[in-house]
């Protein structure tokens, strides 16, 4: 019995140690994970002459450093139709305040938005171009 109990015991501080050794290391995602959150609509931002881009990432992600040519080359094809903005999620508390509202923990987060202020999608981790170009189309 006394081993059992002292076992028992132990169970807390083995599940806490077996929670920081298979916890996440980093706060990017698998290159291809890209998800939608929240429900098209459902959250505003400020109003804009032109739909928003929002992208928050960090020099250091993989992730980030994968999508920086294709944003790049958006920017450049949408110049003048959508407006790209970039806030660095280790010194921008605009970024982190944007992250915080929906409910996103990993880099890159996309926040697309249209001019109304209405969010269209929020995507996590890299999306392909075509993706990519397929919602700028589709913002208002």
């Amino acid at each position: 019995m006394k081993k059992i109990s002292i076992g028992l015991a132990m169970l807390p501080v083995v599940l806490v140690i077996a929670f920081l050794a298979f916890s996440p290391k980093s706060t990017t995602v698998p290159k291809t994970q890209s998800q939608s959150a929240p429900p098209p609509g459902t959250a505003t931002l400020s109003p804009t002459a032109l739909p928003v881009v929002h992208e928050i990432s960090a020099d250091w992600c993989p992730s980030c450093k994968e999508m920086k040519p294709v944003v790049a080359k958006l920017k450049s094809q949408f110049a003048g139709k959508v407006e790209f903005k970039l806030y660095d999620s280790d010194t921008s508390d605009e970024g982190n305040k944007l992250m915080d509202k929906f409910n996103s923990e990993y880099i890159p987060t996309f926040i697309f938005a249209n001019r109304d202020g209405t969010v269209a999608q929020v995507k996590v981790g890299v999306i392909p171009e075509p993706e990519f170009i397929a919602i700028l189309n589709s913002l208002k």
